[in-house]
């Protein structure tokens, strides 16, 4: 297959976050494109993609050929249909969960694989969204708490979420049907390597860890996440396109006035990546 997408690395460590430079829709969307762009976001945690005339149906359209769509499109928006601030008190609080470090879908048996977001009303000055290299953050562990956390595990709730923050309870039907699952602290990204797997307001308990508090270590673990080195702030523009690869990032929004500057992004969440478009396992680990 012919090389035509070019990449200009955003950050630091080039397998991070990367621009697709003067991507072409047309192209981008045939099964030629469809395979050169699946391969570079399997190396990349971020991809951004500038420039591009993206409408609802031709985002829909990129995630199936990616993989496969864990529902419709979504909005993540403070402004009602009207484009007036929304001043519901609940909608609100939702909203700033966002500013929260997380990973999408952590509370499911299988977590979300990734995510494709679409600036719909945004502003470079406010309301960045943050990406923190989990592969990084494992790469920097000391080698013997390396070897100790692949053997621990994190219960993920969202009811647990639910209790810290101003929002009301999980009626009965919500329990039921999201009761939260176990997943190990080191996992391995679509193209497997070696990650963190880090939710961190989601993490009610861990198993396999007695050393110190499970907070104590949750907290030190986001601390080396975040670390400049392995950040990656994106200050969106309009129109910009966004692949985040949910297996080996945790991602947040920078707080803003939610009640006042407006701020839009459509998004589709993928359950899956198509199996045709996993590498050949990693040799890299601890």
């Amino acid at each position: 297959m012919s090389e035509r997408l070019t990449l200009r690395p955003l950050t630091a460590a080039a397998d991070f976050a990367a621009e697709v430079v003067n991507p072409d829709t047309h192209y981008l969307l045939s099964a030629e494109g469809l395979g050169e762009l699946a391969a570079l976001w399997q190396r990349h945690g971020v991809l951004v993609l500038r420039g591009l005339p993206i409408d609802d149906e031709r985002q829909l359209a990129l995630a199936v050929g990616l993989g496969t769509p864990a529902g419709g499109l979504f909005t993540s928006t403070n402004v009602d249909a009207q484009g007036r601030p929304l001043s519901d008190k609940h909608a609100l609080a939702l909203l700033r969960l966002n500013w929260l470090w997380h990973q999408d879908g952590c509370y499911w048996p299988r977590p979300l694989a990734g995510l494709i977001l679409h600036g719909i009303d945004v502003d470079p000055r406010y309301g960045h969204t943050l990406f923190a290299d989990l592969r990084a953050a494992y790469r920097a562990l000391p080698h013997s708490l390396a070897v100790r956390l692949n053997r621990v595990s994190a219960w993920h709730s969202l009811e647990y979420l639910v209790t810290t923050q101003p929002l009301p309870p999980l009626d009965s039907h919500e329990r039921a049907s999201l009761p939260g699952a176990r997943h190990p602290l080191v996992s391995r990204s679509h193209a497997q390597v070696p990650t963190l797997t880090l939710s961190p307001p989601y993490m009610e308990s861990l198993s396999g860890w007695t050393d110190s508090p499970p907070q104590a270590l949750v907290k030190a673990l986001v601390r080396l996440a975040t670390a400049p080195s392995r950040l990656y702030r994106h200050r969106w523009q309009k129109g910009d396109l966004l692949l985040c690869d949910n297996s080996c990032t945790m991602h947040r929004v920078a707080a803003y006035p939610v009640h006042r500057l407006p701020r839009s992004v459509r998004g589709v969440s993928l359950q899956s990546l198509h199996p045709r478009q996993r590498s050949a396992p990693s040799s890299e680990g601890r």
